[in-house]
């Protein structure tokens, strides 16, 4: 795991008992094809929103 990955500390809901653990021990590069999506959902988007026509702008 690279030492610059953050890892979240988990404890159960107090309600139900689920632990949801963000952190994935079984795949190393998670986090870095999470944020290669992130980064290709806000590229496209600048994309669409700038062949939007100029009557979306008023």
């Amino acid at each position: 795991m690279p030492a610059w990955e953050a890892q979240e500390e988990t404890a159960p809901y107090h309600r139900s008992g689920i632990r949801s653990d963000p952190n994935r021990p079984d795949d190393a590069e998670y986090i870095v094809r999470l944020v290669g999506q992130v980064i290709q959902v806000s590229v496209e988007t600048v994309k669409i929103v700038a062949n939007l026509p100029e009557s979306y702008a008023e």
